[in-house]
């Protein structure tokens, strides 16, 4: 099974990316929340933020791309996708297991349409934000006038 699963959201100016929510094992989401990643930083989330593909970690050990978290001592295979939106890179799925293997490329599409969800669920969501200052700012005009 799993055994970490984390959300990574893109910062504005596109360079970064910081953990807003995982599940799983819940003392290392207190230690880790608010991490930042860098996008192209040598790490599984940093590889799928720059070049916008999926990628698996069949075994982390032998991953170049790998980043040891001493915070996530016992992962040894991740799957980290990436949250597309309207051709907006929006953030990263990231998902670690304590079985070496426990992903394999044919799981790809499954996580990928589960990637995609997330995503336009953020991006609706945000939709929703920008609409309801916009409605605020006019009403706020209105009563201006």
């Amino acid at each position: 099974g799993f055994y970490h699963v984390s959300l990574y959201l893109m910062t504005p100016d596109g360079n970064r990316l910081v953990l807003q929510e995982a599940i799983g094992d819940m003392g290392h989401f207190d230690a880790l929340k608010g991490e930042k990643t860098t996008v192209g930083q040598v790490s599984i989330v940093g590889w799928v933020a720059m070049n916008r593909q999926a990628r698996i970690a069949l075994d982390v050990g032998d991953a170049p791309y790998y980043f040891e978290n001493p915070k996530l001592p016992d992962t040894h295979s991740e799957i980290a996708l990436p949250l597309l939106a309207r051709g907006r890179l929006l953030g990263v799925l990231d998902i670690q297991s304590r079985e070496s293997g426990a992903f394999q490329s044919e799981d790809m599409p499954v996580f990928q349409v589960m990637a995609d969800q997330i995503a336009v669920g953020i991006d609706n969501a945000r939709l929703f934000e920008d609409i309801s200052e916009q409605a605020k700012q006019l009403t706020e005009l209105q009563n201006i006038t």
